[in-house]
């Protein structure tokens, strides 16, 4: 919302290091916790979202995801994990880009 108010562009897609997000979110660094990361993010871009809402008349029913994809950047020599990308559906940047709330999110 602050970049929005800032007349910043908001992008679908966001970068980040898997150990930032690690140690963030006070996860183990080991290469247990790079599985879990990795698993998480599967669970992520198959979690659904079903919603319907009535209006004039009629019923519109939605099927979202919480992520269209996640993507994780490794090194080649010795398959660390390093940046995950992860790109949002338009469907849940359209709420910020109009200033509203989702209902999702309540």
């Amino acid at each position: 919302m602050a970049a929005l108010s800032e007349g910043c562009q908001v992008h679908r897609s966001l970068r980040f290091k898997a150990y930032d997000l690690l140690v963030a979110t006070n996860r183990q660094t080991s290469g247990r916790g790079y599985e879990l990361l990795k698993d998480a993010m599967r669970r992520l871009q198959g979690t659904q979202i079903e919603t319907n809402l009535r209006q004039g008349g009629k019923e519109y029913f939605k099927i979202l995801s919480l992520i269209d994809s996640a993507e994780i950047i490794r090194e080649t020599r010795d398959g660390r994990m390093l940046d995950i990308e992860i790109t949002l559906p338009t469907a849940r940047l359209r709420p910020l880009r109009l200033r509203t709330v989702n209902p999702s999110s309540r």
